[in-house]
């Protein structure tokens, strides 16, 4: 302890303080805890649940979805950092609510100490479609 009363350097557990001075001594304080630093939250992998189609874009997913918890919440941003208020993450790491192609941003903070982790998603645009005639339909011209 420091001449301010300021205490450093204590492990994480449970301590109680005792003072003396000029051969005084009083009685133990209150208890308090030095608890472990919360963790910052793992980096968002992304991964793709769904490729493109030629009518549809691709489906991305937080492929390591089930190392979050509770207290972690994600939020996901457009390419000039606006909140995309209908996007979310599902319970199986899906992400939803993306209705266009591009390159979006996810950052998950974790709500006890606000700490967050960030990663990049690209959503594929739906691919050209090929056109064919009907095969069952034909006609012979002799």
């Amino acid at each position: 302890m420091d001449n301010t009363g300021k205490i450093s350097g204590l492990s994480v557990g449970k301590y109680k303080v005792k003072a003396t001075k000029d051969g005084c001594e009083s009685a133990l304080s209150a208890e308090f805890e030095i608890k472990d630093k919360l963790p910052t939250p793992a980096v968002p992998t992304i991964g793709e649940k769904t490729a493109a189609t030629c009518t549809t874009i691709s489906v991305a997913k937080v492929d390591n979805y089930s190392s979050y918890s509770a207290t972690d919440v994600f939020a996901i941003f457009d390419s000039s950092n606006t909140a995309i208020a209908t996007a979310s993450v599902a319970a199986d790491g899906t992400i939803n609510g993306l209705i266009a192609a591009g390159t979006y941003k996810i950052i998950v903070t974790n709500t006890q100490n606000n700490c967050t982790a960030e990663a990049t998603i690209t959503i594929a645009d739906a691919l050209p479609c090929a056109c064919y005639a009907n095969p069952n339909s034909y006609s012979v011209v002799l």
